[in-house]
């Protein structure tokens, strides 16, 4: 009879249930009534903080987004009301992608813990990853504003944060986006020069 404790996440359920993997099982690879934290002390108080860090983002951004919805952020800028407009755009690209980053921040977390995947040397990718989502939000609503990026005629406030939501969550898939429109502004990197021989 084997009565070897098992690791963190049974190997039969590794394949299936990696940090990235979906939500259809409940089980994480636990057995039933396998109720208790598998994590020390240590570990669960950092969770704790880190999840408490993802929180506050998300409510600041959802703050940062009515703020500028009421014009506040531009009081306090100083900014003038020709001038507003603009800001309340490019300032809704951002804050709506800092919300998408948090979003998926809190969803991978939640994961990463529950499957047993936690584990301190991800810190700073959990802890710069919203940021990360509002600096591309920001570059993106660039490239779209200034048309060199196609996206429809859509322009309502409600449309730009719903586009910056999606590159801030996405954001792997928005840094790809910036590496094909990079090879079309420099062209593809590793081309071979051609040899003296087929000159």
């Amino acid at each position: 009879m084997n009565t070897q404790t098992p690791g963190p996440i049974d190997t039969l359920h590794e394949s299936t249930l990696g940090p990235d993997a979906g939500s259809l099982d409940p089980t994480d690879g636990r057995e039933i009534n396998d109720w208790k934290s598998r994590y020390p002390q240590e570990a669960k108080s950092q969770i704790r903080h880190e999840a408490w860090y993802i929180f506050v983002i998300f409510a600041a951004s959802l703050v940062l987004i009515l703020l500028t919805w009421q014009d506040v952020l531009a009081q306090i800028l100083s900014v003038s009301q020709e001038n507003n407009s603009i800001l309340q755009r490019y300032a809704y690209y951002c804050f709506a992608g800092l919300l998408g980053a948090t979003v998926y921040s809190m969803k991978y977390l939640y994961r990463v813990v529950a499957r047993g995947w936690w584990h301190e040397d991800r810190k700073l990718w959990r802890y710069m990853s919203p940021f990360i989502g509002l600096a591309l939000s920001f570059i993106i609503g660039c490239l779209i504003e200034s048309k060199f990026v196609p996206l429809g005629t859509k322009s309502s406030a409600a449309a730009i944060i719903g586009v910056g939501f999606l590159v801030g969550y996405f954001a792997d898939q928005a840094i790809g986006k910036l590496h094909d429109i990079a090879d079309v502004i420099f062209g593809p990197t590793g081309t071979k020069r051609p040899s003296a021989q087929h000159k």
